[in-house]
Formats: C-alpha cells, sequence, structure tokens
C-alpha cells in the first residue's frame, strides 16, 4: 500500500448547530462522510483508506459506512484535539507495511476534485508536505495596524494536506504538546520546505447551517439523478417438496409451486438488479450472468443484485428510492411485504424509507391470471456524479 488517505471525522462539529456530528450530516440521502469517502475510495491512486473517528460514534459511523466496509481499514480512535485524533490515526497506520504517502483529509470536506488528490499525489514525487488551499482574490487588510497586504503572498488552506508517510509520523510524535491547528503547520515548525497545490472552490468544509445549504447547491451541480426500470418473468412449476417456498426479494414464502429458473428463480431481485443497472446505462443482468452458464445455476440472486451495486458504488453513486410491483395471483404476499422491504434495504445499504414493495394481481386477466407465474416491475432512481 503505498497510498494512504487518513480521514479526520472524530469532531463534533458544534457550529452547525446539528443533533449529530456534522460529518453524520446527510445531503440529499447520503452522510457528508461517505461522498468524502467516495472520492478518496475511487480514486485509481488510493490504495487504502482509514477513518479516525470518536468512539462514543460507533454506531453513526457504521451507518454512514454501510456499503463500503470492505473497502475501508478498521476506524481508529479520535482524541481530544484534531492533532491527537491525526497522531493515533498515524500510529495505527504504522503497523501496514509499505506506506510511502499520506494524504490527511477532513471528513467535512465531501467535495474534493480528483484532479486535486491526483495533484497533491504528483508533487509528493518530489516534496515531502504538499499543502492545498485557495489563492485570495480579494483585497487583504488587517483590523490592528490597519494596514493592506500583498494577497498574491497568501491563501486560504483546505485538506488533503499529503506528507511522507514516515516525516509526518515522527513530527506528530516529536510535537505532541504543542498546539497546531493543521499538520502543513508542523513541517512550516520543522523548517520542511512545503509544496502547494491549488484546491478547487467547491471544496468547502461544512462548518455552519449556511454551509449545508451551498453544499446542497453543489449536489446539485455535480451530481445527476437517473432512473432504471425493470422487468422479469418466471413461470410457475410442480412444487420441489411438500414443504416448497419460492423466493421473493430474498424472502422465503411458502407455496405449493416452485419457479422456474436457472438461478433460484427470485424475480423480485432480478427485476431490482436490471432497474439499478438500467439507471447506470449497463446491460442487463442476463450478460452478467448468463442462464447459459452452469456457473450460475441455483445462485443465490442476491449476489447478482450485489454486484450491481458494487457498479454503482464504484462510480461514486448513491440509489435514491427503489419502488417494487410484484404481480400474482397466488400466493398472497400482504403478510411478507414488509420483510421484502427490509431485506431489499438491507442488501442495498439503504434505509427502510427508501424502499417501496406492492403486490397486485392481473385481475384473472393473462397469464398471471390463469395462475401460470409471477412478473415483477421495478423503478430504481441514483444519483451520479456527472462525470463518472
Amino acid at each position: 500500500m503505498k497510498n494512504i488517505a487518513l480521514i479526520v471525522a472524530s469532531g463534533l462539529g458544534i457550529r452547525v448547530n446539528a443533533s449529530i456530528p456534522k460529518q453524520y450530516l446527510k445531503l440529499g440521502n447520503t452522510s457528508i462522510l461517505k461522498l468524502t469517502l467516495l472520492k478518496f475510495i475511487n480514486h485509481p491512486k488510493i490504495d487504502a483508506v482509514r477513518v479516525v473517528i470518536n468512539l462514543e460514534h460507533h454506531d453513526l459511523y457504521c451507518e454512514a459506512t454501510k456499503g463500503l466496509e470492505d473497502k475501508l481499514l478498521p476506524p481508529a480512535r479520535g482524541g481530544e484535539r484534531r492533532q491527537d485524533s491525526v497522531r493515533n490515526g498515524l500510529q495505527s497506520l504504522s503497523l501496514l507495511p509499505g506506506i510511502k504517502n499520506i494524504l490527511i483529509h477532513d471528513a467535512a470536506r465531501p467535495f474534493i476534485s480528483e484532479e486535486v488528490i491526483s495533484n497533491v499525489l504528483k508533487k509528493l514525487e518530489l516534496l515531502k508536505a504538499v499543502d492545498t488551499g485557495i489563492s485570495l482574490k480579494d483585497t487583504l487588510k488587517s483590523k490592528h495596524p490597519n494596514a493592506i497586504y500583498n494577497r498574491d503572498n497568501f491563501y486560504l488552506t483546505h485538506t488533503p494536506q499529503g506528507f511522507d508517510f514516515q516525516t509526518i509520523l515522527k513530527l506528530h510524535n516529536k510535537y505532541q504538546e504543542h498546539i497546531f491547528t493543521d499538520d502543513i503547520s508542523l513541517c512550516i515548525e520543522e523548517g520542511i520546505e512545503v509544496g502547494f497545490v491549488e484546491s478547487n472552490a467547491q471544496n468547502i468544509k461544512i462548518t455552519t447551517p449556511e454551509c449545508l445549504t451551498y453544499g446542497g447547491l453543489i449536489m446539485q451541480q455535480n451530481y445527476i439523478t437517473r432512473v432504471g426500470y425493470g422487468f422479469d418473468i418466471h413461470k410457475f412449476q410442480p412444487a420441489l417438496d411438500q414443504n416448497n417456498t419460492i423466493k421473493l426479494c430474498a424472502i422465503e414464502v411458502p407455496f405449493n409451486k416452485s419457479l422456474s429458473a436457472h438461478s433460484d428463480g427470485d424475480v423480485a431481485l432480478h427485476a431490482i438488479t436490471d432497474a439499478l443497472l438500467g439507471a447506470m446505462g449497463e446491460d442487463d443482468i442476463g450478460m452478467y450472468f448468463p442462464p447459459t452458464d452452469e456457473k450460475w445455476k441455483n445462485t443465490d440472486s442476491t449476489i447478482f443484485l450485489k454486484h450491481a451495486y458494487m457498479l454503482l458504488t464504484d462510480k461514486g453513486g448513491i440509489i435514491n428510492n427503489i419502488d417494487v410491483t410484484i404481480v400474482t395471483e397466488k400466493p398472497k404476499l400482504m403478510n411478507f411485504k414488509d420483510m421484502m422491504r427490509k431485506k431489499i434495504a438491507e442488501l442495498l445499504n439503504i434505509s427502510n424509507n427508501q424502499v417501496s414493495v406492492k403486490a397486485k394481481t392481473s385481475e384473472k386477466l393473462g397469464f398471471v391470471g390463469r395462475e401460470e407465474g409471477i412478473s415483477v416491475s421495478a423503478v430504481c432512481a441514483i444519483t451520479l456524479p456527472k462525470n463518472y
């Protein structure tokens, strides 16, 4: 692991005036922390990501990072001050082999661009410390004494700040009794040359309620909503045994017939998978898991759905909602709909209120009315980065 990102998410975020720390607040349907993490997880040159958290917020962290568990190193314990949290994170990473560079980033900056991350990593090929920031465009003055300064000599610091790993680890250990408001300050104190990368203007730190409003506007500008539609149909066949069940939305439903299928026949998950793939502009489920391939015979259909979900997260996308309609005369599904809804939400790491499952009959019309099979349609709305 050459390049590591350390995301500092242990603060309380008091100024935002919310009931939970700001990094766990949502912009749209996604937490600020998750939006931030996706920027580093999906960067081609970042090998691993670790988050530093307040252990009292562990449940909030787990909720915010649903679906990313296998893409993150276990979280590190935060400290009383920001620099204590960073030092704890660095020390936890010192146990891992082969780390060359580390990027330290505030969790509350979810709009960092891929270009800025790349530029920091490139400069680290020549330097041991690289700062990011925004050059000043306004006139810079002081109140006491009254004075005007050359704005070309100043910039507003952002994150990520990049470092040679061993260098910043040693500095944090050396200066732990001192007070610094960012990590580059340690390098300046030590006399280490610091490079500079111009940050993107949208890389704001969510700090106040006004920042949340502005963040919502940035989301609208940088992300696009896409909608996909999925449909599947399976016919009935004789029951496999007297205790036969069929799978719908990964829930076992007792029925005196089975569904004809190459996989486990979960017609509902197949429709949802196609809806998710369609929203991304991808091919249908049969192209990824062809029914002619014996490898997928009797396969659990949750594998298909999770594959589509991983494609979405790899693109930096999120699910807004899923709407499923199951059309069948029998079995009756009234007592199973809530279980199905909760199962879909669990599989896709979304809230129950983002899923709707409806059961309809065809009023005795057509093949469904003749009780020859089940059809399912699904609609899925997602949010994707515009440049995905």
